[in-house]
């Protein structure tokens, strides 16, 4: 179920970006990576706040997480992953807003094929990294229908487990190993 979501939102992204082209989509494309890098500068603080104002739900004894955690503190992972994600999709949001000033752009004559399949092209890329947050999140939920789901979706675990550079990127930043381990 999980992957037909994941296989039409692929889809869903390849239109949008073929509709806006490329010149829209690359503005969109770099408040993309301005909300990442805002995320990696301010996540850290505000995951320890997190641990103040929002209990997390905790393991149960029998659950089993999706992502392998051998001698991962979760708790403490799972509110910098929470807070990465919080920063990264407010400021892409405000990004989105301040992109949609330049929808004129749209209308520019340029060659029309290429526009529209550069455009289609970087909005997959977007999405696709914009669904490895989510799907990041969603690992470290402590929800067995929701690590049912996971569990079961190749799309997800390929995304999660085998993206080059940014799986191990991801996880240098996010994780917080045991000390005692």
């Amino acid at each position: 179920m999980l992957d037909i979501i994941l296989i039409v939102i692929f889809a869903i992204s390849l239109l949008i970006g073929i509709k806006r082209g490329f010149i829209l989509q690359a503005i969109n494309l770099v408040g993309f990576f301005v909300a990442l890098i805002v995320a990696f500068i301010y996540y850290k603080p505000l995951a320890e706040k997190f641990m103040l104002w929002i209990p997390y739900p905790g393991l149960e004894p029998d659950s089993s997480l999706t992502l392998m955690l051998d001698a991962l503190d979760v708790d403490r992972t799972f509110y910098r992953i929470i807070a990465f994600a919080v920063i990264f999709f407010v400021v892409k949001l405000a990004m989105q807003i301040v992109a949609s000033a330049f929808d004129f752009l749209t209308f520019l004559p340029v060659l029309k094929s290429f526009n529209r399949l550069l455009g289609g092209l970087l909005c997959f890329v977007e999405f696709y990294f914009i669904l490895f947050i989510l799907l990041y999140v969603m690992a470290l939920l402590p929800i067995d229908t929701v690590q049912e789901y996971m569990g079961s979706s190749i799309v997800a675990n390929l995304m999660l487990e085998h993206t080059p550079v940014v799986t191990q990127l991801f996880q240098k930043l996010w994780y917080i190993y045991l000390e005692n381990q």
